[in-house]
């Protein structure tokens, strides 16, 4: 018999309990409202993105450098719906990407604003965001990829 007085027993850093069934693994799959939050400002990020690649492709003349900073946005943005829809997905290497982007967005969106945008502005607190948002998730992340790995164990 155990004692009834014994503190409870913490389960290890979010783990998916041995013996759940699946309706609760489901529930751990489900992401939580920061995971969201983080999800959305990089989705928000990646749209960011694209609209200051569309305004350098109307702005700046042809030239090979123009080419690459347009380049360079429309790949951000495009990587950084993948990272956004990753996360919420709970791919904990996306945050590792996240982490490897965010610098760039920090520099297109600082060179944005250098050349006369507003956008570029708030593109420099959305990364930032980004980033904060990403590493405070950090665990969540891998709880939610945890039990997702969980529940397709359990329904094969």
């Amino acid at each position: 018999m155990s004692d009834p007085y014994a503190p409870p027993k913490a389960e290890a850093a979010g783990e998916p309990e041995i013996g759940k069934d699946s309706a609760d693994l489901f529930i751990d799959t489900l992401p939580s409202p920061a995971l969201r939050a983080t999800g959305v400002v990089w989705l928000v990020l990646g749209l960011l993105s694209l609209f200051l690649g569309l305004r350098m492709l109307l702005s700046l003349r042809e030239s090979s450098v123009a080419a690459a900073l347009e380049a360079g946005q429309v790949a951000l943005g495009i990587s950084a719906f993948a990272v956004g829809s990753a996360l919420m997905r709970g791919r904990p290497f996306a945050a590792l990407v996240g982490f490897a982007l965010s610098p760039f967005a920090f520099g297109l969106s600082l060179f944005a604003l250098v050349t006369g945008s507003l956008a570029g502005l708030f593109g420099l607190g959305i990364a930032l965001l980004a980033v904060v948002l990403t590493a405070v998730t950090l665990k969540e992340v891998a709880k939610v990829g945890r039990a997702r790995r969980a529940l397709a164990a359990v329904k094969s």
